[in-house]
């Protein structure tokens, strides 16, 4: 018996096939790229906080140096009044008796 030989088959693409790669290849890139928007909305939602913070911070600290030089005394509100109201008494007393009647 003999042989006969047939013809040699090649495998070929097949034109879905060559699509498909470029888009794995356009799905990479996007990746990729989706990688590194990830990443730097990452790196600023920490700034964002860290920010947040400090501010924060700041603002308590603000407001407790604020209430403590409200609180501290100072020398003319030391003085209950008397003095003026004295001063003031004489003058109208003066005026008064000055005025015609």
């Amino acid at each position: 018996m003999s042989q006969t030989q047939g013809p040699q088959t090649q495998v070929r693409c097949r034109v879905g096939d060559r699509t498909e790669d470029e888009l794995d290849r356009v799905d990479d890139l996007v990746n990729k790229d989706l990688t590194k928007v990830e990443l730097l909305l990452l790196v600023l939602i920490v700034v964002l906080l860290t920010l947040d913070v400090v501010v924060g911070v700041l603002g308590t600290l603000s407001i407790a140096l604020e209430q403590e030089r409200l609180g501290q005394q100072h020398e003319r509100h030391a003085n209950d009044g008397n003095e003026e109201q004295g001063q003031l008494h004489s003058r109208l007393d003066t005026h008064t008796m000055n005025a015609p009647r």
